[in-house]
């Protein structure tokens, strides 16, 4: 009995022994290393200045007028993506709350800053962007410089945060999705905006790259193939703008395109595209029940539609 005793006793003192030096390290982890991450951001700023709530931490230069403008633009952007496009059968976002971890905004001075807080992370692709998202950092940052006034601001936070949240939701741990879609879905939603009368449009067609494809569309010098087809290579080519263009342009056709008459399929590839393992260029296909080239002509009106209702709108209310 005695022993019996003995050896409980020794038992739960080693697991005494192992558990409280565990417990101490993970409270010295939750404490230091979010303070370590924030002197990391920090030095990058001459005089920062931080906001943040239970979703968000912007980080900026005291003074930047930009600034005040990122917490509201960002949080108006996710309750409508939550609230148009939530859903298991869409983007299965439950709610902005939600999301793995608050958002980090890096508001930074000039493209030398930016080049310093990516490190060997960095690649020359950026140096013609207002900004970027880091997946390996997990956080958005911007030039502040390269933003010319609101709407410049509004339009890179919205597409380097869709990008974000497709990061968040995809579902295999090494999956990755294809770059017309990324980029694609991020250049369409970084026209959303708030259309006096209408309310938050979620999304829109740019006539810089409507009128872009204009030309290529009508003599048939391109194909929907080119887009699944598109690279890096061609997304940083200084100056194109036909990437973005392909791209953003098949992505607004499958949502709105004839009545949305292909926006179940698009959601059927999209789920696809977000599970485990490498997505074959011909799943689109077979998500639609047609060939890319049964829709080439529908895709023509659709750009020759939109031309003409951006070019009668104008003014403010055109998301170039």
């Amino acid at each position: 009995m005695q022993a019996s005793y003995t050896r409980r006793k020794i038992t739960a003192l080693k697991i005494l022994l192992i558990s409280v030096p565990l417990l101490l390290l993970l409270l010295v982890l939750y404490t230091v290393l979010p303070l370590l991450r924030e002197q990391g951001f920090l030095k990058h700023f001459d005089n920062h200045k931080k906001i943040q709530n239970d979703r968000f931490s912007v980080y900026l230069e005291e003074g930047d007028p930009a600034g005040e403008a990122v917490e509201a633009i960002l949080e108006k952007f996710l309750i409508h993506l939550e609230d148009q496009w939530g859903g298991e059968d869409r983007m299965d976002l439950r709610s902005p709350r939600d999301l793995d971890f608050p958002v980090v905004v890096l508001l930074l001075k000039n493209e030398k800053r930016l080049r310093d807080y990516h490190g060997n992370r960095y690649r020359e692709e950026f140096k013609n962007n207002a900004g970027m998202y880091e997946r390996i950092a997990g956080t958005i940052s911007l030039i502040s410089n390269r933003l010319g006034g609101f709407r410049e601001l509004r339009r890179g936070l919205y597409h380097e945060s869709t990008h974000m949240v497709l990061d968040r939701l995809v579902k295999g741990r090494d999956q990755d999705w294809s770059l017309w879609l990324n980029e694609g879905l991020a250049t369409y939603l970084e026209a959303s905006r708030e259309v006096e009368g209408v309310g938050f449009v979620l999304g829109d067609t740019s006539l810089n790259y409507l009128e872009n494809l204009e030309f290529a569309i009508a003599s048939k010098s391109m194909s929907l193939r080119d887009v699944l087809s598109l690279t890096h290579e061609d997304f940083i080519k200084t100056g194109n703008t036909r990437a973005y263009a392909l791209s953003s342009l098949l992505v607004a056709f499958l949502l709105k395109g004839e009545s949305q008459k292909y926006q179940e399929s698009f959601w059927a590839y999209f789920d696809r595209e977000r599970a485990p393992g490498p997505v074959n260029p011909g799943a689109l296909e077979r998500c639609l029940g047609l060939k890319l080239e049964d829709l080439a002509e529908p895709f023509r009106i659709f750009i020759q539609e939109e031309l003409a209702l951006k070019r009668g709108i104008g003014g403010e209310n055109d998301p170039r």
